[in-house]
């Protein structure tokens, strides 16, 4: 359904911690639906001092802005949000896809 999405990956960030997306807008970097999403998409995630061993990570979040008429460029980002606090936030990756909004 036009607005619903699910995202997998396979990541090791190197350490304890959760992962999530955060959805922009691509042309103007407007966040899309960022609170539901950043709260939809967090999961705690393994990890590995072996950087080939690698850890499934799948999610479903809803863009609301938008609707089912037209598409429009979003960049997804996934993010690790590290169990220490002294340890950074970081983006592990990004793509960009042609998305439709979720019409009600």
């Amino acid at each position: 359904q036009p607005g619903i999405y699910f995202v997998d990956a396979f990541v090791n960030p190197g350490s304890k911690g959760c992962i999530y997306l955060k959805v922009f807008e691509a042309t103007k970097n407007t966040p899309l639906s960022a609170d539901s999403i950043k709260h939809d998409s967090n999961e705690y995630i393994g990890w590995s001092d072996n950087p080939r061993e690698l850890f499934f990570y799948n999610t479903l979040i809803t863009v609301y802005e938008g609707g089912w008429d037209w598409t429009y460029p979003a960049r997804f980002e996934l993010w690790f949000k590290p169990e220490d606090p002294a340890i950074p936030e970081i983006k592990l990756t990004e793509k960009i896809f042609r998305i439709y909004g979720w019409d009600r």
